[in-house]
């Protein structure tokens, strides 16, 4: 991008100016971060606009995570890392979006009061698919998994769980 528009001649002056007042593309803003990154310009106020853009236009980059790890890093405001979280969790559990072990972990590590329901199955069904984990996160997986079965709420993938972690999942199995 800033080789575009400046024939790949800018500097940390031109870099800075854009982190606060450039208000274009998600992609271009990325572009602009990844830019100012290099060069170790201070980005927190472009990443706190990059995210919040991007949760409104729901536009993914491929380094979408890595702004959201270094916002976070920088002390990123509570109500976007929510946002962020709880948006994601929502478009890997109901439209199958890929996620990575380092969202699983923004998101485990969130307080139990900040997770909701979509964010506990977004858990769930990570685990599901990583067995690998499920002993790890045995506690709350008992406790995910026995909050939404005594809700009479069952998805299939509950199958892919050894039968030990609920006493509710004897009525799971023969219904799913």
């Amino acid at each position: 991008m800033c080789r575009s528009l400046f024939g790949g001649k800018y500097d940390e002056a031109i870099l800075k100016y854009l982190c606060e007042n450039y208000d274009g593309s998600t992609k271009r803003l990325g572009e602009i971060w990844q830019a100012a990154k290099q060069f170790g310009i201070e980005t927190y106020g472009l990443e706190e606009h990059i995210l919040i853009q991007l949760l409104y236009s729901t536009e993914y980059m491929e380094y979408t995570e890595e702004i959201f790890e270094s916002y976070c890093r920088n002390g990123g405001k509570e109500i976007i890392k929510d946002a962020y979280l709880n948006y994601f969790s929502q478009a890997y559990f109901v439209e199958h979006m890929v996620i990575s072990e380092r969202f699983f972990r923004h998101l485990v590590e969130r307080p139990e009061e900040k997770q909701i329901p979509v964010c506990r199955l977004a858990i769930l069904k990570y685990l599901a698919s990583h067995k690998d984990k499920q002993e790890e996160y045995m506690e709350l997986l008992d406790t995910y998994l026995a909050d939404f079965t005594a809700e009479k709420i069952y998805f299939s993938f509950y199958r892919r769980f050894p039968v030990f972690y609920s006493k509710n999942m004897v009525f799971m199995i023969r219904y799913l």
